[in-house]
């Protein structure tokens, strides 16, 4: 029977909201049948040892400077499967020759960090990520635009490629909603959405500016994040007068459908970084799938380019209730694409030759 060591955090209800634990899940639910364990190594020294059971998975957690009882865990796997860098930096000394590695590549971990003026951690993790170009087996993207990236970087790779979409299925649902939930009594309503965190990348300053130049009386705004605080303090300060037309809310993935069902313009504010250009934001595949107009900097946003969109410095008075069909069938056309793909399928048939 094949085994996997997935190296992450299992999910919880409190983080299932973010992308990454989201790409967590989305890959266990393509092993429901295979045996399979979670390691999750922190870098606190005083971090215990802890087992506890889940859905019947063991899952772990331990200080990196457990080195023993890590090798030990590891040793027990034929398949280790890393999610992200982060992960890889903590384990990659323990992997032997013999074990199919897997990273999930989630992301541009060193440009990021230099977006974040985090140099000297860029510099560190370039190390690290040139290491597992030399010596995974397999590497998962979400995009094509992060394959083709990382190719051009280490061209002398031998990692096979596997591009895989972070799509939460959840969120993802034809359901008929009106906007009788809100309570709200507005004559023909333009809803204007936001899903996400407060990470820089995100330009929650420009979101709110667009919103001061543009605010109409019949202007709804809905913003989801596990930051509720932060977005209910930002409005009670500096949108005082029209907070009532405010919604701000933190919500499993299986309820933003409501939420979506009746938005008409999603913010998507990217600045033109690599960062955003390889990324696959959980929220453009949500935006497009209900027919959302995103309101852009950067029109391309990972694989996404050929959609109706609107630029965040575009003078324009046409907002207005209505949806995109266009964004919609882009939408399910990607989502047909990946439906039946299971990268695993072609990593657990594989046997490197010797």
């Amino acid at each position: 029977m094949k085994k996997i060591l997935f190296i992450a955090p299992y999910p919880t209800e409190d983080t299932i909201k973010d992308g990454y634990f989201q790409r967590v899940m989305n890959i266990d639910n393509l092993v429901r049948n295979v045996q399979r364990e979670y390691m999750y190594v922190r870098s606190n020294p005083f971090v215990k040892t802890e087992k506890r059971i889940v859905a019947g998975i063991n899952i772990y957690r331990m200080s990196c400077f457990h080195i023993g009882k890590i090798k030990k865990l590891i040793n027990n796997y034929e398949y280790i499967y890393i999610h992200s860098i982060y992960m890889y930096r903590k384990v990659y000394k323990y992997i032997k020759n013999h074990q199919t590695t897997i990273l999930d590549f989630h992301g541009v971990i060193p440009e990021e960090l230099a977006y974040n003026k985090k140099y000297l951690f860029s510099i560190y993790y370039s190390y690290v990520e040139r290491i597992a170009a030399k010596n995974i087996d397999f590497i998962i993207f979400v995009t094509k635009t992060m394959e083709n990236h990382f190719r051009k970087k280490y061209p002398k790779s031998k990692a096979i490629s596997q591009i895989f979409p972070i799509i939460s299925k959840n969120s993802l649902v034809e359901r008929k909603m009106d906007m009788g939930f809100l309570k709200l009594n507005l004559k023909s309503p333009v809803v204007f959405i936001y899903s996400g965190n407060i990470q820089k990348w995100q330009n929650i300053p420009q979101i709110l500016n667009f919103i001061k130049r543009n605010d109409s009386e019949n202007h709804i705004y809905i913003f989801l994040s596990r930051e509720k605080e932060y977005f209910i303090n930002i409005i009670n300060i500096e949108f005082k007068k029209i907070k009532n037309r405010f919604i701000v809310e933190s919500v499993l993935p299986e309820e933003l459908y409501k939420y979506y069902n009746i938005a008409h313009y999603g913010f998507m504010i990217r600045d033109d970084h690599i960062l955003n250009k390889v990324a696959c934001p959980t929220k453009m595949i949500e935006y497009l799938f209900y027919g959302i107009i995103p309101i852009i900097e950067l029109r391309e946003i990972g694989d996404f380019s050929d959609y109706d969109y609107i630029k965040i410095d575009e003078k324009t008075n046409n907002f207005y209730p209505r949806k995109s069909e266009k964004n919609k069938n882009s939408a399910i056309y990607m989502l047909q694409k990946y439906d039946n793909l299971n990268p695993l399928d072609k990593i657990f048939s594989w046997s490197p030759i010797n």
